[in-house]
Parts: C-alpha cells; sequence; structure tokens
C-alpha cells in the first residue's frame, strides 16, 4: 500500500512541522519510522502539485511495474524528471 499526504491547501506540504531544542527538526517523518514504516520518502520544501505527480508516478512505476528496488526507483524518476528538463 502507498500513502501520499498533502497539506490542506492544493500544494504537497513539507515533512517539516517543527522544531524542538536538542531534537533539531521532527515531523510526520518520525511519526511514520515508530509506527513501523520500513521507509518513508518526505520533501523538505514545497513542491509543486504537477510536478511531484509525475515524479511520484515514474517512482511507483519504476518500483510496481519494473521491480526496482526503492532507492534505484527514486534515482530513475529524478533521471525521468531531470531529462524533461522542465
Amino acid at each position: 500500500m502507498h500513502l501520499a499526504l498533502a497539506k490542506g491547501n492544493s500544494r504537497f506540504g513539507t515533512s517539516i512541522s517543527m522544531e524542538v531544542p536538542g531534537e533539531g527538526l521532527v515531523g510526520m517523518t518520525r511519526g511514520f519510522m515508530y509506527a513501523g514504516s520500513s521507509r518513508v520518502i518526505a520533501g523538505l520544501w514545497d513542491a509543486d502539485d504537477l510536478v511531484t505527480t509525475e515524479l511520484l508516478g515514474n517512482f511507483y512505476k519504476a518500483m510496481e511495474q519494473d521491480k526496482m528496488a526503492p532507492a534505484a526507483a527514486l534515482r530513475y524518476a529524478q533521471i525521468q524528471m531531470w531529462k524533461q528538463s522542465r
């Protein structure tokens, strides 16, 4: 199962929710890891919805259809975006 989360507005939000003294930046990523997720992909900045949708589409296609490992699939999706050079 795959889960994509967005802020209440129409743009994907960042994974950072607050800074805790002595802990650094914490947010939803830590919550998912504590809950047992084996891996989390999270952004540190706002991104355009269409670009994010395309990147994640390429990522999931590479993992599910091409049977790539998650790290290889992410790299593949990044290269596909770079080749399009918007």
